[in-house]
């Protein structure tokens, strides 16, 4: 199922185990070299970026929020050795610039799409400067047309944009 970023913040997290709620999704772990969520900080008993919930111990996702069989399954954030790397860079995506091959600047994305199979970012919105905004549709790019991405930026390809408008309008999502 495909989820907004947004869907992610303040998500209780419920062990089967322990028969209630163990902790709140923090904020998520993406690998940029990939485009994949690794996993989610959490928040538990009071204590923000401690333990971390890796995307594969997630059992299901139900609307009251993630479940997973046993509160052990949130680790310390020492335990994830093959992690280190990607938990030094803490990377964020929300906010980055985007701009096409060319260097034309398209504005800073404000939300991205993950599908909850693979937790592989599928889509991202592009939030465009308010003049550019009320002349053209949302500009939603799709993870085939990223051509780079960096600390500081996501580079597209030129032809998400023609002619100042994006080629294809927003695409509706679940």
């Amino acid at each position: 199922m495909l989820r907004l970023s947004s869907h992610f913040a303040n998500q209780p997290i419920y062990s089967v185990h322990a028969g209630g709620k163990v902790g709140t999704l923090s904020r998520y772990i993406i690998n940029p070299n990939t485009m994949i969520i690794e996993g989610f900080y959490v928040m538990h008993g009071g204590v923000d970026d401690k333990l971390i919930l890796l995307v594969q111990d997630i059992r299901e996702i139900a609307p009251q929020g993630y479940i997973i069989d046993h509160e052990e399954k949130l680790a310390e954030v020492s335990e994830l050795i093959r992690l280190k790397e990607v938990l030094e860079l803490n990377y964020e995506l929300i906010g980055l610039r985007v701009q096409t091959e060319s260097g034309k600047k398209l504005g800073n994305i404000e939300e991205f799409v993950v599908n909850d199979d693979g937790w592989m970012v599928q889509k991202i919105h592009v939030r465009q400067p308010t003049w550019k905004s009320m002349f053209s549709s949302a500009l939603i790019v799709n993870r085939t047309q990223i051509v780079e991405v960096t600390d500081r930026r996501v580079v597209v390809e030129d032809g998400v944009i023609k002619n100042g408008s994006p080629v294809r309008a927003a695409e509706p999502i679940n």
